[in-house]
């Protein structure tokens, strides 16, 4: 349900009120003695005053609820973990447990996640994205006086540096991601380690490179997307235990690619963490950010009682990228 806006929110208050001036007021008027009546007159008094106070409040804009826009476009080649991330996206946000925070999660979305989270210890992952179609999550985070109605799109991977125009072989879903507020971009954090690693992720500069320039063609040079990058699948390098530890840092957002999972277990990844800081470098000037965070479905899953302090960051950088995005048209 779509949050009330301030004129109807406070109507019942501001009903209210003329009520009881309209009581005092006839109770002064039929009264024999009205000077006995105090409580009439400060009840009346009162009622003005609150009448005042809410017209003032209203003319200053204090106390409006803001309504806020964010689409972030999951992207990614074939298999890298793109529709298990949205899904442990929306759950994470789902089980945020922040006060003054609450993301509630549209219906379809809400039993979509949740058949997908519990299939999950069974070994049954949800399908892969049709080819052509964008699967589409949403929610509302409400934060003290601003909401945020957020979309999450997940689409079939593909190297977009091999579409061809008017081809076929296009499934479209680059527009929808040049409609995008933000860009999560998924990268297995075994892709990383392997000994064609910088081959791999060259490649996936390369298209993260031409969204960004498509996306300021079509929005003009100052519409540059915040971009984060997803290390998914970090269960197939790092054992559960170690990633279910809090200081490993699972879904929780970093602006440095060191983050605490390629530097606290064992002896670190020192060559995951080169690459990503390349890739920062290369992209610095293209996005208006550059964020890293590490997912594992087994470890988030597994380990339900401590998700709900994970979704701090992403709520964070999705309220901070919103107020952004609206700032700039």
């Amino acid at each position: 349900m779509a949050p009330l806006s301030p004129a109807r929110r406070d109507l019942p208050v501001l009903v209210a009120a003329i009520g009881v001036v309209t009581a005092a007021a006839v109770n002064l008027l039929t009264s024999e003695d009205p000077s006995r009546d105090w409580w009439v007159w400060l009840a009346l008094g009162g009622s003005l005053l609150a009448i005042a106070v809410m017209q003032f409040l209203q003319l200053r804009g204090i106390g409006e609820v803001r309504t806020l826009s964010f689409r972030v476009a999951v992207t990614g080649l074939p298999q890298v973990g793109k529709t298990v991330f949205s899904v442990l996206l929306l759950d994470v946000l789902m089980n945020e447990r922040r006060p003054g925070i609450e993301f509630t999660a549209e219906s379809r979305s809400a039993i979509s996640v949740y058949r997908a989270i519990r299939n999950i210890p069974a070994g049954l992952w949800p399908k892969s994205t049709v080819r052509g179609v964008v699967s589409t999550y949403s929610g509302k985070i409400e934060a003290k006086r601003t909401v945020v109605d957020l979309e999450i799109g997940d689409s079939a991977g593909e190297h977009w540096m091999e579409l061809e125009p008017n081809s076929d072989n296009d499934p479209g879903y680059l527009e929808y991601v040049l409609s995008a507020h933000a860009v999560a971009h998924v990268i297995p954090l075994g892709d990383l380690l392997k000994p064609d690693a910088r081959e791999r992720v060259a490649a996936d500069v390369e298209d993260l490179k031409l969204v960004a320039r498509l996306r300021r063609q079509a929005a003009g040079s100052s519409a540059r997307m915040p971009l984060l990058i997803i290390l998914s699948k970090a269960d197939l390098v790092i054992a559960l235990p170690e990633l279910q530890r809090p200081e490993v840092g699972l879904f929780q957002i970093d602006e440095h690619p060191a983050v605490p999972a390629l530097t606290t277990v064992g002896r670190g990844y020192p060559q995951a963490v080169e690459i990503l800081e390349k890739v920062v470098e290369q992209l610095r000037t293209e996005y208006a950010s550059v964020s890293f965070t590490v997912t594992s479905a087994p470890a988030i899953v597994e380990n339900r009682l401590s998700v709900g302090d994970r979704g701090a960051g992403l709520v964070d950088w999705v309220m901070r990228n919103a107020e952004t995005a609206a700032k700039r048209g």
